[in-house]
């Protein structure tokens, strides 16, 4: 696969990840005892609450809470610098001569795509 390949499939990746989180619940996700809940601002009694059962479930709620916006935010700023290495005519750049294309190929191994 070339470099410009890996890089577009790493771009759709990251659409497609973004898509899935549009769908989940909006709003600032937190962790108290065994719950974990969703609420606009605060917590607050309308907040939306998940009973955890298993201490596997509240590990896998507090990862997801705690990095869902983080994640979001990476796939968006990943499709950005992407979308600037595509840019650069391939003339001037290469693609696989920019440290920047090798650090997010780098990131982005096939098996993850």
């Amino acid at each position: 696969m070339t470099t410009q390949e890996h890089l577009q499939k790493i771009k759709t990746k990251c659409q497609a990840n973004l898509a899935l989180a549009e769908k989940r619940t909006q709003g600032k996700w937190y962790l108290d005892d065994d719950r974990v809940y969703v609420a606009p601002h605060i917590k607050v009694a309308s907040a939306i609450s998940v009973n955890l059962t298993s201490k596997e479930d509240y590990d896998n709620a507090a990862f997801i809470a705690a990095c869902a916006g983080s994640a979001e935010a990476g796939w968006r700023a990943t499709i950005a610098a992407i979308d600037r290495l595509i840019a650069i005519p391939v003339e001037a750049s290469n693609y696989g001569d920019t440290k920047l294309a090798s650090d997010i190929i780098a990131a982005w191994p096939e098996e993850l795509l």
